[in-house]
């Protein structure tokens, strides 16, 4: 079961009060997607992942963030790649995750970057608008890219993240780069669940398979 709670919040840019949807609890019942989107009830909590404010169109995980580079925030906010996105007048999730992922490509990491393009990837489904899911994923991938370019081969996270590249490239259908990525990082796995999750992206990236699958499904 999912629940929410409406909490009043003073926005970290520019200070006006927004009610914003708190998620206080949900579920998840099934297998999590191979690139980590949860199954429902969770899957459809996304809204309130982030908080928007509705006065500037300051989009954040928390909206009274109090650890934020000012300049740095006012300067993408001022820029006309956000002029592009905001005010967002079509009510799309997807661009609302977009500011978010480009607000965190300047405030955190590549990783935090990449999640959020995630997120767009995912809500654009949702909106059934291919075009813009494949160039989400894509921007997805760069980012998480630079992440295993900065932690290399032996850093903890690395497996995890490079079986969910593998899955970005082949969904978004680079299958021979999902063939070169999945397999240079097979190399790497010590985890068999990871090693089996590569291997299935391999036989499904040479039958040019672009269909969303299950972790189950690479796991059976």
């Amino acid at each position: 079961m999912t629940s929410y709670r409406f909490v009043e919040k003073l926005c970290a840019s520019c200070s006006h009060k927004n009610t914003v949807k708190f998620l206080s609890s949900t579920n998840a019942l099934g297998s999590y997607d191979l690139d980590l989107r949860p199954p429902p009830m969770e899957r459809f909590t996304m809204e309130c992942w982030i908080e928007n404010c509705i006065h500037c169109g300051f989009v954040w995980h928390d909206l009274e963030a109090l650890d934020l580079d000012l300049p740095a925030l006012t300067d993408v906010m001022s820029s006309p790649k956000w002029s592009e996105l905001y005010p967002n007048r079509s009510g799309k999730l997807s661009i609302d995750m977009e500011r978010f992922a480009l607000l965190r490509s300047v405030l955190s990491t590549p990783l935090d970057e990449a999640l959020a393009y995630q997120y767009a990837a995912w809500a654009a489904d949702d909106e059934f608008d291919e075009v813009a899911s494949m160039a989400y994923r894509l921007k997805a991938v760069a980012a998480f890219q630079k992440t295993l370019a900065s932690n290399g081969t032996d850093h903890p996270q690395s497996p995890k993240i490079s079986a969910i590249t593998s899955d970005l490239l082949r969904v978004s259908g680079n299958f021979n780069q999902c063939l070169e990525f999945a397999g240079y990082w097979i190399k790497f796995s010590n985890d068999q669940k990871i090693s089996k999750i590569l291997s299935y992206q391999i036989r499904k990236a040479e039958n040019s398979d672009s269909k969303i699958y299950k972790v189950a499904d690479a796991l059976d």
